[in-house]
């Protein structure tokens, strides 16, 4: 999946400005790229956050939404709305959702794009702490010394670091 990302970027995804097709191509990333749960979870993120940018930009006073930290909160947690009528995952069940949920949260509060991300990591480094309530995982069983943490949840992790390494804020 971030391999096919990655190429899309270098094809010159996101060159243009149009924040709504970044979304929708991710999205067909995604549903192309990324099998299982963990491309369901997110592919109905992105489509729902895509859905969400498009009301924020039609409903704005002005031509352009303002796109900033409490844009993204607003959005982010209007699409976690949605993907809570696909999925019964919530924080403490060893998903991507442990990383996912406090991502979109702290977005509406984080002064800075960072503080969204350190919340992202605490959530996906914490479920090496859980037991898992849902997916794979809660067949997979214990190994001695514990499991790592859940790689749905790191998976987010990383991107949301990446991410970091552009945003400025």
């Amino acid at each position: 999946m971030l391999v096919a990302v990655l190429k899309a970027i270098d094809e010159g995804l996101g060159a243009n400005g149009d924040l709504v097709h970044v979304l929708r191509t991710l999205t067909e990333v995604i549903d192309d790229n990324c099998g299982g749960t963990l491309g369901a979870i997110f592919s109905i993120f992105l489509a729902a956050l895509t859905a969400e940018v498009r009301r924020e930009a039609s409903s704005s006073s002005s031509s352009k939404p303002t796109v900033d930290l409490a844009f993204w909160g607003n959005t982010t947690t209007a699409a976690l709305e949605t993907l809570f009528q696909s999925t019964a995952a919530r924080v403490g069940h060893r998903t991507v959702m442990d990383s996912l949920i406090p991502f979109c949260e702290s977005l509406k509060t984080a002064s800075t794009f960072a503080e969204a991300v350190e919340a992202c990591k605490k959530g996906g480094e914490g479920t090496k702490k859980l037991v898992a309530k849902l997916g794979r995982a809660t067949y997979v069983g214990e190994k001695e010394g514990g499991l790592p943490p859940d790689p749905g949840a790191m998976s987010l992790v990383a991107l949301t670091k990446g991410m970091s390494k552009v945003v400025k804020t």
